[in-house]
This record gives structure tokens, C-alpha cells and sequence, in this order.
């Protein structure tokens, strides 16, 4: 097998795991190796389209009709993200395309049937829906804001309209559809915890943390609102209440790795780091390749000296994501930790060009320079010129 190969393998397992974030930049490393390998392409536009990232979306996927015309499953996925971007003309012209032969012909009729609905005004709720089951989030997008004017008395439009603007992380507007379906229906727990999420976006916790209860005392069996709202009151820094709400959670669903994860972030930092090493070990022990998990396991191994097991968990996450900058950034503290400055600030430097603006990163560079003893203070120096220029003022150490 060839490294092509098993990089385009490993990134499609990726991708079906829901694990987008690893798999897009596991392609984007493959069309580094291969600028032209039409399934890479294909596979970032299906990304970025779900992402909301429409216009890239459509570069990737028109690529990838252009390297391979012949392939229908590529002429179909830019036929579907036109039409979920609300070109419908576009994508039918392409299917009227005779090179649209290649396509599976069950298929070309679905969508065709699909292009007319949306041409007729007609799709109610149920077209809705499946837009969401199915993922076509872009297209699920305009079709809730044009039934927000057409149903503007139909709270479910409001709720998706606005459900999806914060997943593009439009959250001010999120908030005014969602606030708007509640005044229609004040007891959709979904659309509470919607709101919720809006408002930490906007750094408005209490009002989020309320309004979890609010869909928790409507729906108390939800495991995802209590994991919610464990988070919510970590970051109020409500300790306790937020550990109760992770184990009322994990009551509900025992599998939940999110949950387990949020659970040995708080037992961490209140200092009990045994219970939540093995809250770690609960998460992986459900998905094994879960970044963010390895990621706070490896800080917590660190935190309690135990370097060399830190480093083997910071590994695994970048073996899964090589691009994964916090990843980097924590492995060389582990690295620095273990005095093997070179490498900590190899990583450092890998970290900085992924993420030019990662100011933990730059300021870890900085102290490991200054512990680093063939570092000439002309060099030294010049990182704390670029440090100032780059985030206002000189790192202070001591």
C-alpha cells in the first residue's frame, strides 16, 4: 500500500467517524503530496460544504469533476452542493450534461426530483428534515430562512434557521431566530438548549446556564443538556454543580465520551488526579482516537510529572492529526519538561506555521529559547522583537 493510499484510506475512516476537523486536514496533507488526486478534492468541497464553507467547497468539487469527468459520484456531489448552495439552475444544467451518463441513473432522478421541489416553492417541514438527516446543512440553511418569511408563525423554521446559524458561528443572529422561536413556543427544550449554546458563544454563561435548566426541567432525561450544562458552569468556575451535571449524565448515558471527557477536566482541576485519569481512560475506552481527550489526558500526565507517559498520549492525538497545533504546542512543553529542547522547539515552530496567531505557542517558544543554552541572546532577542510586534507586548518571565 502506498503512502497515498493509506493516507486517503486513513482520512476517509476519519470523515466516516464524524471526525472532520482530523480528516480535512489528513486530505489537504494528501493534495500537498498530490495536488491532483480528484478524491481529495471531492472529499474537502463535501467538507467544506458542510462546514458552511460554500464557495471553497465548490472550487474542491468542480476540481474534482474536472480531473475525473467520468466519475458520476463527483458530477453528483457538485450537482447536490449546487443545489443546497440554491443554484438550482446550475445543478441541473450539469445533469443535463451528457458526461452526467457516468452517474447512477436512480440517482440523477432523485436529485432531479429534489431540484424541482425546491424550484416549486412547495418543500415544507418534511423536505426540511431531510436536509438535516442527511447532512446537507448549506442547502437546510436557506431553505429554513426562506420558511421563516413564508411560516413566520411555524416555530420549528425559526429553530433550525437559527440552529444552523450558530453552527457557521453566526451566533448574534442564532440568537434573534432562537429568541424568536421560543416568544412561538416556549417549551421546545431543543430550542432552549440551542439558545443556550448561542449565548456561551457570545460569553452570556448565566443566561446560557439558565436556560439549560430551563430545558432540563421541560426534558430532564437528556444526557447531552446535562453534559451542557457541565460545561457552562466549568467555565463559571462551579465546580461541584458542574460535576454533578456530568455524572447525571453519565447516569443517563454511560458511553458518553463527551461527558467522561468534561468529567476528568473538573476532577482535575480540583486537584483530584487520579479520578480523573481514570475518567480519561473511560472516554478512550470509547473512542480511542479521540483528540481532545488525548489531549487533556497528556496534560494531566504532565501536570503530575509523569513525562514520558504525557508524551506517548500527546503522540497518539498527532499520529491522528498531525495537524492538530494545540497537540504540538503540548507535546513539546512534555518535551521541554523532559529536557529535549531541540524537539520541543521543532514542534513549536510546526505549531506556529499551522497557527501564526497562536500566542501560546509564541510564548512557549520564547521561554524554551531562553532555557536553551546555544541560544545566542541576538537570537533570543529577536523572538521577543517578533513577540512585541506581533501581540502588543514582550513576554514577561520569571
Amino acid at each position: 500500500m502506498t503512502d497515498i493510499t493509506a493516507l486517503c484510506e486513513a482520512a476517509h475512516a476519519h470523515r466516516r467517524a464524524g471526525r472532520l476537523a482530523v480528516a480535512e486536514n489528513l486530505y489537504r496533507a494528501l493534495l500537498a503530496l498530490d495536488a491532483e488526486h480528484a478524491e481529495a478534492h471531492r472529499h474537502l468541497g463535501l467538507i467544506d460544504i458542510e462546514c458552511g464553507r460554500i464557495e471553497p467547497g465548490l472550487e474542491h468539487l468542480r476540481r474534482a469533476v474536472m480531473l475525473a469527468p467520468l466519475v458520476g459520484d463527483y458530477r453528483l456531489s457538485l450537482a447536490d452542493a449546487l443545489l443546497q448552495s440554491n443554484r438550482p439552475g446550475e445543478a441541473l444544467s450539469l445533469l443535463d450534461d451528457p458526461a452526467s451518463d457516468a452517474v447512477d441513473a436512480s440517482a440523477v432522478r432523485a436529485l432531479r426530483e429534489r431540484i424541482e421541489r425546491h424550484g416549486s416553492g412547495e418543500a415544507g417541514n418534511g423536505d426540511l428534515i431531510d436536509r438535516l438527516k442527511t447532512g446537507r446543512y448549506a442547502e437546510a440553511l436557506v431553505l429554513a430562512g426562506e420558511r421563516t418569511r413564508s411560516h413566520p408563525q411555524d416555530p420549528f423554521n425559526w429553530k433550525v434557521f437559527g440552529t444552523l446559524l450558530l453552527r457557521q458561528a453566526r451566533a448574534e443572529e442564532a440568537v434573534a431566530a432562537l429568541r424568536r422561536a421560543i416568544e412561538l413556543d416556549a417549551r421546545d427544550p431543543e430550542t432552549l438548549n440551542s439558545l443556550a449554546r448561542a449565548y456561551e458563544d457570545l460569553d452570556r454563561r448565566e443566561d446560557a446556564a439558565d436556560l439549560y435548566r430551563q430545558a432540563l426541567a421541560l426534558q430532564p432525561e437528556r444526557a447531552e443538556i446535562w453534559c451542557n450544562l457541565g460545561l457552562c458552569l466549568q467555565l463559571l468556575g462551579q465546580l461541584d454543580a458542574a460535576l454533578s451535571s456530568s455524572a447525571r449524565a453519565l447516569e443517563l448515558r454511560p458511553g458518553f465520551v463527551k461527558a467522561h471527557q468534561l468529567r476528568g477536566t473538573i476532577l482535575k482541576e480540583l486537584g483530584r488526579a487520579q479520578e480523573a485519569l481514570e475518567a480519561y481512560e473511560c472516554a478512550l475506552a470509547t473512542d480511542s482516537d479521540s483528540l481532545e481527550t488525548l489531549n487533556d489526558r497528556g496534560i494531566l500526565l504532565q501536570g503530575i510529572g509523569r513525562f514520558e507517559d504525557a508524551l506517548a498520549s500527546f503522540d497518539r492525538a498527532l499520529r491522528l492529526d498531525p495537524g492538530y497545533a494545540t497537540g504540538l504546542n503540548n507535546r513539546a512543553n512534555a518535551l521541554k519538561d523532559l529536557g529535549r529542547l531541540d524537539e520541543a522547539l521543532a514542534d513549536l515552530e510546526r505549531a506556529i506555521a499551522l497557527k501564526p496567531d497562536f500566542a501560546r505557542a509564541h510564548s512557549n517558544r520564547l521561554f524554551t529559547l531562553n532555557y536553551h543554552p546555544d541560544k545566542s541572546a541576538e537570537e533570543i532577542f529577536a523572538a521577543y522583537r517578533d513577540y512585541e510586534r506581533r501581540f502588543g507586548a514582550p513576554l514577561r518571565t520569571g
